[in-house]
């Protein structure tokens, strides 16, 4: 458990990895970790796959399901940025 409260915290290509059943405990965490969050996420399969053939990004959502998901954490539109790679 981190004990510092910091400026920015950076999410870069890592919701689009994140199993949907545990989106919601992630996204809470890293809004109590600083006063403001930049997240880019890819909303596009990606070029890899597991072994099994399933796709590395396992949550895919449209830009406007991933701004009402990040907004239901953020308390507030100006403690977070969300840049959508596509």
């Amino acid at each position: 458990v981190w004990d510092q409260y910091f400026d920015l915290v950076l999410c870069i290509d890592v919701m689009e990895h994140i199993l949907k059943e545990d989106e919601d405990k992630i996204l809470a965490e890293l809004f109590t970790y600083g006063k403001h969050v930049i997240f880019n996420i890819d909303i596009s399969p990606a070029i890899k796959t597991f072994s099994d053939g399933s796709n590395l990004h396992v949550n895919l959502k449209s830009e406007e399901e991933w701004l009402a998901k990040v907004r239901e954490h953020a308390g507030s539109d100006n403690r977070f940025k969300l840049l959508i790679t596509k």
